[in-house]
């Protein structure tokens, strides 16, 4: 990672994966010795070498780039652009606040006070806005805030304010902190500038406004109507990464698709110069060896380069990550067995024990995960299923620049996939009440909390079956957390539950390992399974907060606030899992779905 735009100075390190998620571009990470803020992409290295393409034709059509690509560290040598953020310093000696340069001097890596020489940590607040603006906290300013004469001029009563930032130590909160000027005593606590108080800045001016700056962008924004706020430099609401993710299925991965991928910019070049599949199939050497197999004729060939051009073509403007998982879910259920470096999948027999709720059981003895950042959020996150083109999605930028592809990076692992009965699954959640009043009033709450963070989130994702699936999936990563080599932080879900589907993807996903360490297959076999199943039926039937968690009813709640009526009988102590591991952030959730002996799915499971 580089410390500035051309500077040799790296203040550390960081993961691929980290800048897709927490650390991607426009957010600030904390090094061992400052605190920087990532670039955009217009900065990132130009050098080909140091970047792994990737392809998926649905992920590409639903954010509209040509491609993906990983970082790839070479030795010592740097490849992502950051800059120090904030440039305002605390030294850790005398506790003078002061400004200091873009880069350290003389190659160090920590920056030094202007008074005694101590090291500078980086300032505790800055300041943003909901549109994702972000600027230096005004420290002068808010020292002299109580001078009504600083506000008339540039400088204020002190031509040259000398800042210092101390506690007065009588209890953590942030109103114990002061800014003091020495020059002209003037001081004031930060406790009313926080976001916790969104027009704290509004004390220094009432028509203060946003600077419009976007420093990752090194530019300023042409308008913004939003009132900025102060907000601690580390607080977990400076950024909200949107990532979108796909697993590569036998459709994207067979020996034609992985060719295509190699060979993706020459065949689209072909395509736009007007030729055919067929003649791109016939006359491009590439496909040579693969014409070799009497299976890979002409024609086979020709439907392949057409589904993948097909594919990213198709409108999504309505479309997210369901799109991708309805293209899984078809074709995970259909195949029975295949096998490549990407994707690995075996059909395994249901037990006759549980063959009445499971109607497909299937191990991922090897999948790849292609996971993209598409952009971020600053003081509320998108809505995680919510396209990219949906209006009140307001994503900040991560180029100045309209680049063809996006930052990503490709994870490894093994997983469990299975299906529950369809017919079965589409009378309990269409002919039992009880199911439908309980998840109405989930769905409400749902909605209430939806609309106070600005939210327009696509009812059709969610059902009962949607709940019931989600639910068990939670359950069984608790029960495998106990039952193999990975921590529950570590196993992730994928749920299939719009109409149509009745899946659930339970795997491991690290962009470290190049393989598994083969637990989770292990226990998708026949007899493994289901006694896997078994004990999570028997796991949803307690909680150590019984009998109060059994008793949360949502629709007792209707007078309470939204986010009381996210779930129905769901707490950390039964069935909420790391964030890590759901894809909803733990909303949705009622184990009596799945035990409950009037409507239970599960109920004469035993």
């Amino acid at each position: 990672m580089s410390s500035n735009y051309d500077g040799p100075t790296s203040p550390g390190s960081i993961r691929p994966s980290q800048l897709i998620t927490s650390f991607g571009p426009g957010s600030i990470f904390q090094t061992e010795n400052d605190s920087v803020l990532i670039m955009g992409l217009q900065n990132w290295s130009k050098v080909k070498k140091k970047y792994k393409s990737l392809h998926h034709p649905v992920l590409q059509g639903i954010t509209r780039k040509k491609g993906f690509k990983v970082p790839i560290s070479e030795g010592k040598k740097e490849v992502i652009t950051c800059v120090s953020f904030p440039s305002w310093g605390v030294c850790t000696q005398c506790k003078r606040l002061q400004q200091h340069n873009p880069v350290p001097k003389n190659g160090e890596t920590e920056f030094h006070c202007m008074d005694c020489n101590e090291t500078l940590v980086y300032a505790r607040f800055i300041v943003m806005c909901d549109n994702g603006h972000i600027d230096e906290f005004p420290w002068a300013r808010w020292a002299h805030k109580n001078e009504p004469e600083y506000h008339d001029t540039e400088e204020g009563t002190c031509k040259k304010p000398k800042l210092y930032f101390y506690s007065k130590g009588r209890s953590p909160g942030l109103s114990n902190y002061f800014i003091k000027c020495v020059e002209c005593n003037s001081k004031a606590d930060v406790g009313s500038a926080i976001s916790v108080n969104p027009n704290g800045l509004l004390e220094l001016d009432e028509n203060y406004q946003c600077s419009r700056k976007r420093p990752w962008l090194g530019d300023v924004d042409s308008r913004c109507d939003q009132i900025p706020y102060g907000v601690q430099t580390r607080a977990s609401n400076v950024y909200f990464p949107s990532v979108i993710s796909a697993v590569y299925v036998k459709k994207w991965v067979n020996e034609a698709q992985q060719i295509i991928r190699e060979n993706l910019e020459s065949i689209q070049d072909n395509l736009q110069s007007g030729y055919p599949p067929e003649e791109i199939a016939e006359r491009q050497h590439y496909f040579k060896n693969l014409k070799d197999d009497p299976y890979w004729t002409i024609q086979r060939i020709s439907d392949e380069i057409r589904r993948w051009e097909d594919a990213e073509k198709k409108d999504y403007t309505k479309s997210s990550e369901s799109e991708i998982k309805k293209d899984e879910y078809d074709d995970m259920t259909t195949t029975k067995s295949y096998e490549s470096d990407d994707f690995h999948l075996s059909t395994e027999d249901v037990h006759s024990d549980i063959s009445p709720y499971v109607e497909s059981l299937k191990t991922l003895k090897r999948i790849t995960e292609l996971k993209v950042i598409r952009g971020f959020t600053r003081g509320q996150a998108a809505d995680p299923f919510s396209p990219d083109s949906a209006s009140n999605v307001n994503y900040c930028p991560l180029s100045t620049k309209n680049e063809n592809w996006l930052p990503a990076v490709e994870n490894h692992g093994e997983g469990i996939f299975f299906t529950l009965n369809s017919e079965k699954l589409r009378k309990w959640e269409e002919e039992n009440n009880s199911v439908k009043l309980r998840f109405s009033a989930m769905k409400k709450g749902f909605l209430e909390w939806a609309k106070e963070r600005r939210w327009q989130p696509d009812v059709e994702l969610f059902s009962p079956r949607y709940v019931l699936l989600h639910t068990l999936a939670h359950l069984m990563i608790m029960e495998l957390s106990n039952s193999v080599g990975y921590n529950a932080a570590s196993i992730r879900e994928r749920i299939y539950g719009t109409q149509g589907s009745s899946g659930i993807m339970l795997y491991t996903s690290s962009s470290s390992a190049e393989g598994s360490l083969g637990g989770l297959v292990r226990l998708g076999e026949s007899i493994s399974f289901k006694d896997l199943l078994l004990r999570t039926i028997s796991r949803s039937r307690r909680c150590s907060r019984d009998p109060l968690c059994d008793e949360e009813d949502p629709m007792k709640k209707q007078n309470m606030p939204p986010i009381s009526r996210l779930n129905g009988s769901a707490c950390y102590a039964c069935c909420l899992v790391p964030e890590t591991s759901c894809e909803n952030s733990n909303r949705l959730l009622d184990r009596q779905f799945i035990h409950n002996d009037e409507y239970g799915f599960f109920k004469d499971l035993e």
